[in-house]
């Protein structure tokens, strides 16, 4: 294969002509070097004057907001710390294009959400072509102007977070990218109309071709409750995540996860009533 930047031929070219920053996910930062000279490390390479190192590091050092830091050595540097420190070094070298590798992954559950959109303000800010590597969902919709979904290395969709999750157009891609339901049903004729039986509801066929049908998708926030009346679910458990609960039950012999107020009090066992946005339903 060829590597192209802007249809340029680069497979041949030495990495550091390429005009590539990459931020590992361990960060590799030079243990025996401080902040400062970690930072100005690949500028020393590229022959950049010592007038000129000392200003872009200020700069990237003011930017990251690691002043403080520029005396220590990585071992003294929290996971957050290290990462910045990171992509200061990346950046020094005004790359054409960022690559970064999972760079999140060390770190804990409220480091990683501070830090997603700390990068999404810093990707905007500089401009810079950014290709970034997460297994994480939350992380690629938080980050991404675009998205590539991958399968067994082949690409499955690219398109914009929104796009990626209310139209994914494979199973794959509409399972991998948050919580979805898996709707099983099948096609049923009723009074000279084409209808999909859910087996606890049924909806009119909409497609045009004669195409077989065996599945369909729905997020838990299109599916809400309704007090009086509505398809009967029974509750087999609930999960308090916080900002919202979480039912799991079944309707029929279809599991459905609900999301929902985390006010409401409800019991596994409960019997409750839901409603079904049927504009929403994902078919592939």
């Amino acid at each position: 294969g060829k590597v192209l930047f802007d249809q340029k031929d680069v497979t041949h070219l030495p990495p550091e002509k390429r005009g590539i920053g990459f931020v590992f996910q361990k960060y590799a930062l030079f243990p025996t070097m401080t902040v400062a000279e970690n930072i100005i490390f690949g500028m020393k390479l590229k022959k950049v004057s010592k007038e000129q190192q000392q200003i872009k590091l200020q700069k990237l050092l003011t930017l990251l907001n690691i002043e403080e830091l520029k005396n220590r050595r990585p071992n003294q540097l929290s996971g957050g710390q290290q990462q910045r420190v990171a992509i200061a070094r990346a950046l020094a070298i005004e790359p054409k294009i960022l690559l970064m590798d999972e760079p999140l992954t060390a770190l804990d559950a409220k480091l990683k959400e501070h830090l997603r959109f700390e990068l999404s303000e810093l990707f905007r800010k500089l401009k810079i072509t950014t290709i970034y590597v997460t297994h994480d969902q939350m992380e690629a919709m938080a980050i991404a102007d675009r998205i590539t979904v991958m399968n067994k290395g082949v690409i499955e969709q690219i398109g914009t977070p929104k796009e990626i999750y209310r139209n994914p157009i494979s199973p794959f891609v509409a399972q991998f990218i948050g919580q979805v339901n898996k709707l099983k049903g099948k096609i049923i004729e009723k009074k000279n109309q084409k209808m999909i039986d859910f087996m606890f509801f049924q909806v009119p066929f909409q497609s045009s071709d004669n195409r077989s049908f065996d599945e369909a998708f729905l997020r838990p926030e299109d599916i809400s409750l309704n007090y009086e009346s509505g398809l009967e679910m029974k509750i087999k458990d609930v999960i308090f995540l916080g900002e919202r609960v979480r039912i799991i039950g079944y309707c029929g012999n279809q599991k459905l996860f609900v999301d929902t107020s985390n006010d409401l009090i409800l019991n596994p066992g409960d019997n409750v009533y839901i409603k079904i946005k049927e504009d929403k339903i994902i078919y592939n």
